[in-house]
């Protein structure tokens, strides 16, 4: 008693503190309460205070409300004190609020920094039948330590001790402390087990329990769950549930306690969904256990910002949350899937592209540091292993460019490293661009993936996220994107989780790549609208990682000549590029590559590697419906600027090369007479007629060429223009035999004549259906149609036979069905005795029906017997007899016996025992008036 009677003295007469209505609120803290306080509170190093974990205790009688969620550890608030026993003060009592909506249960205590072990309850009373103390039994302090726990349900009842034994003003039981999480702790005065002073607790208890729209069969899930209906709720650690039920506000019977106020629809159930099963799914640890990707677990003031709260949130799940418009959408930390394809052809023409290839010197990070709510260390903060590369650091400089992150509601150490490593790859994606696309971008919305695909940039399905989308008023949309990829997140727990005690690097390593690697050229034939065709390269090399290598200059250049063309490649992960501008027909090219580096180094560019062969000729589509094309109507504005710029400059001095536009006239003549010459051909093709719509011309060259051309003559153009319209012409005689060789298309009434295998015939005397010829004549004609529609004719004519069959045999049982449903009638009236799903015995009808009766048992001794048969035979254990005149049911004397031997029997009067007890070990033997008496658990004894 002595180590309780001076701490608490001072307390005598405050026990009026209690639970009131909702709350358990301190009332009349004064000097006693201080000086508790003061004797309580555990020693602090002044260590800021997490936002995961309630670490330090509570005195304050306005304190905020507290949601707790997921593992919730925290010291909770003293809310009351009291003492009581034989002098007083042989017991305390203290009461600790622990979170203010009611929570799933008591995961664990924490005693003096040791995890506490609790027994079965226990419910200890004097010999007079008075209570001492119940709780659960704490197996550390044993004898001396009770502790109950309270989940705060709303019809919880008043904690039994506390009315029991209240000092001063009596307790109430109307202080049920409805909506409260809190726990009693009793302890008795003990020297010896209490020599450190009253030990400081600390609490994890299971939180909240909240609505999961997933199990929700009315809003497209499956389950019981209804929002408003808390009774449905289940307790949750999953990341994105804990944070829609946030956003949309915590309740307590129907009354808010803090959270936001978002509505349904503000928050699309889709997008939710996806991000639920995301934070589900399974991770499983270098040492083979399990866990959900994306927890949350803590305790939090309603009174925090709630901007904070929801960022800290996504912070613990390595994601994002978009606000577009007022709808709320959660992307926890994982791939996704590209939501939209783009091209050049979608970029606004004459707006310019914002490119930033790297980022600023102070964005960019090499080096993670993290800190989470360590369980090993009593849910204090403990630091992750960093996230260090020394590849990265020596790409930015060697210097090491440090990025920090705390995950306050994150308590697995593995969870802390795949959120740290997420946003380490993150910062090494650095392509930052702004670009205006057209109206159907408009739909795009922050934090969606897209794939560009551009020839321009030499993107090949390169992934990039939204950071903005804003659509303008004429339909174009300006967005921001920022480079991503798939390896951001694919964390791999072989090879990438760290162990806390051996941290390493988690770069690459090996030595810098020093040249271009599998380079190869291949000529190809690009399509373009109609039948255009275009010659080109493309270029292979081994896809480079290196994140030094910023940039890849390609160069090319006809076989053996020493002047050559570049340009950039810009994506040097690509691994190939395509060149189409300036590339001419009937010509063997080769290339070379070279690397840019950021910081610079030693690079060595590759060898020339020549083409596979010499390029394809181009193809241009002319229209074959005109008789003849007009004098001069080839004109220089058809030409590109380009083309014009490069002619004007060659024809600049007059006074060398004569007259200028002579010499245009003549060119253009002879460009028109080529046109007449090919007009002709193609008219002069048996068969064609007015009908034919277009053909293919092959020329070596196209107008741009040609242009080309006359600029490597312009030096010669005074005694030359005859020999190039010669040229010309030669090339028209070319067109008009290949014209000629060239499959035809025929569309009439009458059997045509075939000129090749592949010619097409539209026969319109039969709804112009397709023929194809199989070689030349009128007889080698062949029906072109899928020969799959008589068979799938066939198939429906079948299954039409198949239904009336069906119907006709679905009409014969129909009486059947009729007789049946009578004969389930004819047994409802019919019950038998069964056990119903909640256990009860009840009469049941036959058709499934509970029905409720009286049930009246006929005999006159009632046996009971154990499942094992081995366990003897039933035993009697009430009789029916005749007591004073009236039937009664009598309990055998072996049950009183064996009743009596293991516990307590009590009567209001009982005139006399007649029996051999045996030895009385503990109780309390005394008369009516107290005066004479045996007490034998404390061996006091008094006769008066």
């Amino acid at each position: 008693m002595a180590i309780l009677a001076p701490l608490l003295a001072p307390l005598i007469g405050l026990g009026s503190l209690g639970l009131v209505g909702e709350a358990i609120v301190g009332i009349g803290l004064s000097f006693g309460l201080s000086y508790l306080s003061n004797k309580l509170k555990p020693q602090t190093s002044g260590s800021s205070q997490a936002k995961g974990a309630q670490l330090s205790l509570g005195y304050s009688v306005n304190e905020p409300r507290e949601i707790p969620f997921g593992y919730a550890p925290t010291k909770g608030w003293l809310k009351y004190h009291n003492t009581y026993g034989p002098n007083g003060n042989d017991y305390v009592q203290l009461v600790y609020k622990l979170g203010d909506i009611p929570c799933d249960g008591l995961e664990a205590v924490y005693g003096a920094g040791k995890k506490l072990t609790l027994g079965a309850k226990q419910i200890l009373r004097d010999g007079r039948g008075n209570l001492i103390v119940s709780g659960q039994p704490v197996a550390e302090y044993p004898g001396v330590m009770w502790i109950e726990f309270h989940n705060g349900e709303w019809d919880q009842e008043a904690d039994e001790d506390l009315v029991a034994k209240a000092s001063g003003t009596p307790y109430s039981a109307n202080r049920r402390g409805r909506g409260v999480c809190y726990a009693r702790v009793t302890m008795k005065s003990d020297n010896e087990k209490y020599k450190n002073g009253i030990p400081d607790f600390l609490w994890v208890i299971r939180g909240g329990r909240f609505y999961d729209w997933r199990k929700d069969s009315t809003a497209g899930g499956s389950g019981s769950h209804r929002w408003g209906d808390e009774s449905t709720y289940e307790w949750t650690r999953n990341g994105a549930v804990i944070t829609y039920n946030y956003k949309r506000g915590v309740y307590v019977h129907g009354h808010k306690v803090g959270g936001m106020n978002c509505p349904a629809v503000s928050m699309p159930i889709a997008v939710w969904t996806a991000a639920a099963n995301i934070c589900d799914e399974e991770y499983i640890k270098k040492d083979g256990s399990k866990e959900p990707r994306y927890c949350l677990d803590g305790i939090l003031a309603v009174d925090s910002d709630h901007g904070t709260v929801v960022r800290d949130f996504k912070t613990c799940m390595a994601g994002e949350l978009s606000d577009s418009g007022g709808v709320f959408k959660l992307y926890p930390g994982a791939a996704q899937a590209s939501v939209m394809t783009i091209t050049d052809d979608d970029l606004i023409a004459g707006v310019p592209v914002r490119y930033i290839p790297k980022l600023p010197r102070d964005a960019l990070v090499n080096t993670v540091f993290g800190s989470f709510t360590d369980p090993s260390q009593l849910y204090n903060q403990g630091a992750l292993p960093p996230r260090a590369s020394l590849e990265d650091r020596e790409a930015d400089g060697g210097a090491e460019l440090v990025a920090d992150y705390s995950f306050p509601y994150v308590q697995s150490g593995t969870q802390g490293q795949r959120a740290m490593e997420i946003y380490r790859r993150e910062g090494r994606f650095q392509r930052n661009l702004g670009l205006t696309l057209r109206a159907r971008a408009a739909v795009l919305e922050s934090c969606d993936w897209i794939t560009w695909n551009s020839k321009r940039y030499g993107f090949e399905g390169m992934k990039f996220r939204v950071l903005q989308s804003k659509p303008n008023n004429d339909l174009t949309v300006p967005i921001e994107i920022r480079e991503t990829s798939n390896s951001v997140f694919a964390f791999s727990s072989g090879t990438d989780e760290i162990d806390p005690l051996t941290p390493h690097d988690v770069g690459a390593g090996g030595d810098r790549l020093a040249s271009v690697q599998g380079l190869k050229a291949t000529t190809v034939l690009l399509d373009g609208e109609g039948f255009e065709q275009a010659p080109a390269l493309r270029v292979d090399w081994t896809p480079i990682d290196d994140t030094t290598v910023t940039q890849l200059k390609l160069e090319w250049r006809k076989v053996g000549d020493a002047v050559s063309m570049e340009t950039t490649v810009l994506n040097p992960a690509a691994g190939n590029h395509y060149i189409v501008s300036g590339i001419m027909g009937g010509i063997q090219y080769e290339v070379r590559m070279s690397m840019v580096t950021m910081p610079e180094r030693a690079t060595v560019a590759t060898a020339w590697e020549p083409t596979n062969g010499v390029t394809d000729p181009q193809v241009v589509a002319v229209a074959a419906v005109a008789q003849s094309v007009p004098p001069k109507a080839i004109t220089p504005a058809m030409l590109s600027d380009q083309v014009r710029q490069e002619i004007a400059m060659a024809v600049a001095k007059e006074e060398t090369f004569g007259s200028v536009n002579e010499r245009l006239a003549e060119i253009w003549d002879a460009v028109t007479s080529l046109a007449d010459s090919a007009s002709a051909a193609m008219m002069s093709a048996e068969g064609q007629g007015a009908r034919i719509s277009e053909v293919r011309q092959i020329v070596q060259t196209n107008v741009e060429s040609l242009a080309r051309q006359i600029l490597e003559l312009s030096a010669e153009l005074d005694g030359n223009v005859a020999t190039a319209v010669q040229d010309i012409t030669t090339r028209v005689a070319a067109v008009e035999t290949v014209a000629g060789s060239k499959n035809r298309v025929f569309r009439q009434a009458t059997t045509p004549t075939a000129t090749a295998a592949g010619d097409l015939w539209i026969n319109t005397n039969e709804s112009n259906r397709l023929y194809r010829a199989n070689g030349p004549g009128t007889s080698m004609w062949m029906l072109s149609e899928d020969q799959r529609v008589p068979a799938l004719q066939s198939t429906t004519s079948a299954l039409s036979t198949s239904l009336t069959e069906l119907a006709t045999r679905v009409g014969d049982n129909e009486s059947s069905t009729f007789d049946l449903a009578e004969s389930l009638d004819g047994i409802r009236a019919r019950r038998t005795l069964g056990v119903n799903s909640n256990g009860n015995v009840a009469l049941i009808d036959l058709d499934g029906n509970e029905y409720g009766s009286a049930i009246t048992f006929v005999g006159d001794t009632f046996y009971f017997a154990h499942p094992d048969v081995a366990s003897g035979a039933p035993l009697p254990i009430l009789v029916i007899k005749t007591v004073a005149g009236q039937k009664r049911f009598v309990f055998t004397g072996q049950m009183l016996v064996d009743a009596i031997t293991s516990g307590e029997a009590s009567f209001t009067t009982l005139a006399s025992i007649t029996s051999k007890l045996g030895r009385i070990t503990s109780g309390y033997i005394g008369n009516e008036p107290n005066t004479s008496f045996w007490d034998l658990d404390t061996g006091d004894f008094q006769i008066g």
